[in-house]
Order: structure tokens, then sequence, then C-alpha cells
């Protein structure tokens, strides 16, 4: 821990999400554009969020699952869900649609869903009625479970709900969550739910999909494949009515090179061609987001960030981003090429041994760390 430079600790970690947003303004418009247009035509879509490693994808989905709630983001106030899952696991999924289901759940949490039955609770209506519109009686019945006055049923509730092996039977719920199929019916009733509650959308944000093609081409198809059947089954029931569900917006957070080599499936002709080429099909080309780097002003004030968050109570910097100088944040800028994993990254290098040796953070001592630590030859 950095004993110097009154700091109380060394911040640059590279998996910190607790700082504002720097740049990415233009994306994010254009995400919520994109957003906008499809809660108001009541239409699935797709968009993917494309970066080479370290560019920010995760830490932009995340900001993306707080500021789509904001009803601000759109063009008049909309009432959206959003969750945050990671595409695969170490090991791939045997059964794929169970694994999405039961990452959504957990990432909108029982907190979440108590929220939900709340909102039924406050619509000054009859739940039956309310509810209507739900086609699986054991899923509404698990739901209705959720704010039992009993804590072992309200917590045997919420295990049903999220998939795991839990009876109900005595509660009147005979079915489990246990294979693909009851998981799709269960996430169609969930949009069916979110209607019910006045809510206009389903933002899923699905990150690191070169995980799954990192697992080997099949796995990568299973993903493009589940992608497709989801946005078609949606789009065939909101066309029959458009006040069944709710739309499902599905944010795909992949690396260029994954990217490619979907299209290049359906191209070479290998995988499930009809399905991969009725994906890619359904994407309009205004749909892709491209993550650039951050410009030398961005990467001084993704900086200035992480140290204000450790100065010595009482302390005030000369300077916003001492303990470096404009000449090391130049040549952060220069090593790193502007993108913020690796700025982060660099930021750490040079503090830890300016610590070390109780040295300013300079040009020449920036220069010589990095070929210490083999960033720079």
């Amino acid at each position: 821990m950095p004993i110097h430079h009154h700091l109380r600790g060394n911040p640059f970690q590279e998996n910190r999400h607790d700082h504002e947003m720097i740049g990415r303004r233009t994306e994010m418009q254009r995400i919520f554009s994109v957003c906008d247009e499809a809660l108001e035509n009541c239409s699935p879509t797709i968009i993917p969020l494309l970066g080479p490693y370290g560019i920010g994808k995760t830490f932009t989905l995340l900001q993306l699952r707080d500021k789509l709630r904001d009803r601000g983001c759109f063009s008049k106030s909309r009432k959206v869900l959003t969750a945050y899952l990671t595409a695969t696991q170490e090991k791939f999924p045997g059964k794929y649609s169970l694994y999405v289901y039961t990452c959504i759940m957990d990432d909108i949490g029982k907190h979440g869903m108590l929220y939900l039955r709340n909102e039924l609770e406050n619509m000054n209506k009859p739940e039956d009625e309310v509810l209507q519109k739900l086609k699986e009686d054991d899923f509404k019945k698990a739901f209705r479970l959720l704010n039992s006055s009993e804590e072992e049923i309200s917590r045997a509730a919420w295990g049903w709900l999220r998939g795991e092996n839990i009876s109900l039977k005595k509660q009147g719920v005979y079915s489990k969550i246990t294979n693909d199929e009851m998981a799709r019916k269960y996430f169609l009733d969930f949009c069916r739910l979110l209607k019910s509650l006045d809510y206009d959308g389903f933002v899923v944000l699905l990150d690191e999909l070169e995980q799954a093609y990192s697992q080997g081409v099949k796995n990568l198809s299973k993903v493009v494949i589940w992608a497709r059947e989801l946005y078609d089954k949606v789009a065939r029931i909101l066309s029959s009515d458009p006040d069944e569900m709710v739309p499902v917006i599905l944010i795909i957070g992949s690396a260029p090179e994954t990217w490619k080599a979907i299209t290049e499936l359906s191209e070479r002709g290998r995988g499930k061609v009809g399905e991969i080429e009725a994906f890619l099909s359904r994407i309009p080309k205004e749909n892709y987001i491209n993550l650039e780097p951050l410009s030398l002003d961005e990467v001084k004030e993704l900086i200035r960030q992480f140290l204000a968050k450790v100065h010595e109570p009482g302390f005030k910097p000369p300077d916003p981003l001492y303990p470096f100088d404009d000449e090391s944040i130049n040549l952060i800028f220069e090593v790193s090429q502007g993108v913020p994993r690796f700025v982060i990254r660099c930021a750490r290098i040079l503090l830890r041994n300016a610590d070390g040796e109780n040295k300013k953070i300079t040009k020449e001592n920036a220069d010589r760390w990095f070929r210490k630590a083999r960033i720079t030859e």
C-alpha cells in the first residue's frame, strides 16, 4: 500500500466499476435511440456492442443496466427492467436456455422480484385481473407466494422461480424449472408479467461472447441460435398481440474477432448455417455499436477520478493528476493507446514503483518503470 504521495492506497484496479463513465456519450446515445425505437414499435431488437479486450464493454453494459432504468434516457417516460449475464461459464452449460433464465433471475435477485411483487399489490386492481396475461399457472402461483408471511414459503418460492429443484406441491405448484423447454416457457411468462405491471421493455445484457467462442465453434453457435430463437418467438407473439408481453432488447458484448467468426460461420457454410444467417439478418447495420479508445483528455479524467478516491483526508493536491505529471500521463496514453484497462494497468505500475522508490512520476521515471515491467522495450 502506498505510503507516499498523500494517498491511502493504490486505486488502480482493472475490474473497478465504481467510477463515472468517461466518454462514450455518442455510443450511449445511439444505444438509447435504438432501444427507444424498439420500445416505441413494441418489437424485439439485437444490438451488438463491439470492442477489443480492455476497451470497457463490461463497464459499459453495467452502466447501461442502471441508466436504461432512468426514464430520462428516452424520448418519453418509459419503464424498463434490465438484467446482466455472461454468455457462458468456464464450462459451457448443457442446458443453455435454463442457464440464461437462472442467470437473469439471479441478477434481478429476490429483492428485485419482491419489488415487482409489491408493484402488483400497489396497482389497486384484483391480482387475478392484472395477471390474466400469464399462461403458466405455476409461475403465477410461485410469484404470488413471494410475499408469503411464512419466510420458509417465501424463500422456497424464490428458489423455485430461479430454477432450483424445490417442491411447492403443498402450495399448488406442481412443475419445476429444470430443463430448456420449461425455462423458455417461464422466461416468456416473465415478459408477460412485466407487461402486466406496465413495463415497456426488458433489456438483456449478454457479456463476454468471446468466452463462448473460446469453448468452440459449436458452443458459439448455440448462443447465437438461442438469441435468434428468442428474437423470433417474441416477435411472433408481439405481431399477434402487442399487449401480451414486453419486447425484449438483447445487447451483446463481443470482441470484433468473435463477431467476425460468426459471420465467417455463415459465409463458409459451417455450423447451422441457416440459423446463423437468420440471426445476422435480424440486426440492422445501424444497430452495431463500436467502442473506441479514449482520447488523451478522457485518459486524464479517468486517472483523476481514480486518484480522487484515495486522497488522504484534508489533502489538497497541487494538481488534479498529482502525483503524475503531464508528460507521464502522455506516456501512459501513448503506451495504452487509450484502451481503459491498459490505462489503469499502466497507472498502477507507475504508482507502485513511485511508492517503492519514493520518487515522482515523471516521464523519465515512467519510461524506466515501464521498461522494468516489460511494458515497453
